[in-house]
């Protein structure tokens, strides 16, 4: 299993096996999203920590990328409703030269 931390160090297993330039937060949600992976606020606080994906995708938005969010509904398993985002980036179409 593959673990990345954010001081620099990639662990395998308990071994440090690599140092690694530091990654921001956003540069980490738009890396993911730029993979065609949709992402959400628990996605993101699992994988990094990170509980504030609204505000990153805000900031990404400002910059220029085309991130769409949808809402999604779901009822828990004690009958209770929901709803959370998901997030994911509109990918440039690629076009034919000739």
């Amino acid at each position: 299993m593959l673990y990345l931390s954010f001081t620099n160090t990639i662990i395998v297993k308990g071994i440090k096996i690599m140092t690694k330039e530091k990654m921001t937060n956003d540069e980490y949600i738009l890396q993911e999203l730029k993979k065609g992976r949709t992402i959400s606020r628990r996605i993101i606080y699992t994988e990094i920590g990170y509980f504030k994906t609204p505000t990153a995708i805000s900031t990404l938005r400002d910059l220029g990328h085309n991130i769409i969010g949808k809402s999604v509904r779901f009822t828990n398993q004690l009958g209770n409703k929901g709803r959370y985002h998901e997030y994911y980036l509109v990918q440039p179409e690629q076009r034919e030269l000739f």
